[in-house]
């Protein structure tokens, strides 16, 4: 992450993990303005991002992953904070996600990297 959109620009950070979601804010020409869970903003270069969708398990304890959009449903697994999945599908109140070994569904109150609304 750079503090302006060009190569010329300071680092910021570096971040080591892959599949980190990041909000963008804005663009200029092939650099995206991103803002990370922690509200840190800067500028990335688009070849460092992906469109895959991801989310971040927010602190807290463990959250229970469960096998159907159902609370009623069989625990598969629990994500613990900080754990990044891959995002299947989001409806009003969950969100299913693929964590490594495990796919379940997760309350989206316990998820960084949707927005309110979004559902697909």
């Amino acid at each position: 992450m750079r503090e302006g959109p060009s190569e010329m620009h300071r680092v910021k950070w570096i971040y080591r993990r892959k599949g980190l979601p990041l909000e963008v804010i804005a663009t200029f020409d092939v650099w995206r303005r991103v803002r990370d869970m922690d509200g840190e903003v800067g500028w990335m270069h688009m070849a460092l991002l992906t469109r895959d969708r991801t989310a971040l398990v927010t602190s807290g304890p463990a959250v229970k992953v469960y096998a159907r959009d159902d609370r009623t449903s069989q625990v598969v697994a629990q994500a613990q904070p900080g754990a990044i999945g891959h995002l299947l599908g989001c409806g009003m109140l969950t969100c299913q996600v693929e964590f490594t070994g495990a796919e379940g569904w997760v309350s989206r109150s316990r998820l960084w990297g949707i927005h309110d609304g979004d559902e697909y």
